[in-house]
């Protein structure tokens, strides 16, 4: 499946990591108002050759009515919130999302309490090294507060892997089982390649994505949501192991592939739904 540049889209970012010159604007969603300090605005292309559009979507006013209902939620389009992860899951409503993809820091340099390590990712803001404990406990509060604003048939398609220190394997479903969310599937991302070089185990070329949703729903039903399109995915993306090479060319320093949260999209919604990456 190859990319080309095939519409340009507004993009808004909203950032609310600083309180400098701000403007206040007041959004309200069934008798809570939430306040929105927006500071920059850009415009940026999407790329992508996929027959829908998958656009980030941030619905605030999932129970309003009628016409407020849609013009509030059109308003809400093309929106990135910069933002502590749990303080913008809170100012969500509930039942409001139908989809999210995400991944978190693994919190590598923590499990090996600050020793670092060969292949380690350094990011600008963020030091990846919390206490493991204090990490586990941060990542449940995480999931319990997606597990609130999913739709009943919503699904959180979320990317982690099993980390190793002192001779053993962490794997995320240690903590990942005991949040509210339901684990539907394990979804295998061949990535190919690894910069994990150690010959005292194979090559950990795989990470995993676990497809999370929030009861169990009989999804054989026709008429039960996530709808998983898997007659209209390329033959290769059908099985639970995606062969995808990483995005290498992504100045981010943790990216994963645009087609990653495409497919996750395209399996589990319907157009003009709505999304979170």
């Amino acid at each position: 499946m190859q990319h080309s540049t095939t519409s340009n889209k507004n993009i808004e970012f909203i950032d609310l990591t600083s309180d400098d010159n701000i403007k206040q604007e007041p959004i309200i969603n069934n008798q809570c108002q939430y306040t929105f300090r927006i500071l920059i605005k850009n415009e940026i292309s999407s790329t992508t050759n996929v027959s829908k559009t998958t656009h980030t979507s941030i619905n605030h006013q999932q129970s309003l009515k009628s016409n407020d209902k849609t013009k509030k939620l059109k308003s809400m389009t093309n929106k990135y919130m910069i933002i502590d992860c749990l303080k913008g899951l809170q100012m969500l409503p509930n039942n409001s999302i139908q989809c999210i993809v995400t991944s978190p820091p693994y919190n590598k340099l923590g499990l090996r309490e600050g020793r670092q390590y060969n292949g380690q990712i350094i990011y600008d803001t963020y030091d990846d090294n919390m206490n493991e404990d204090e990490y586990q406990q941060w990542q449940c509060n995480l999931l319990n507060e997606i597990n609130r604003i999913l739709t009943p048939n919503g699904s959180l398609f979320y990317n982690h892997k099993d980390r190793r220190y002192c001779k053993r394997d962490y794997p995320p479903e240690n903590f990942i089982l005991r949040s509210n969310l339901k684990l539907y599937q394990t979804i295998i991302w061949d990535r190919g390649s690894t910069v994990n070089q150690n010959s005292k185990y194979f090559r950990p070329n795989l990470e995993k994505i676990f497809w999370l949703t929030k009861s169990s729903i009989d999804y054989s039903s026709s008429s039960s949501s996530p709808k998983f399109y898997r007659n209209k995915l390329p033959e290769c993306f059908k099985s639970s192991i995606w062969r995808i090479s990483p995005d290498r060319k992504n100045l981010h320093p943790a990216p994963f592939p645009q087609l990653l949260s495409e497919i996750c999209i395209l399996a589990t919604t319907d157009q003009g739904k709505y999304r979170n990456e």
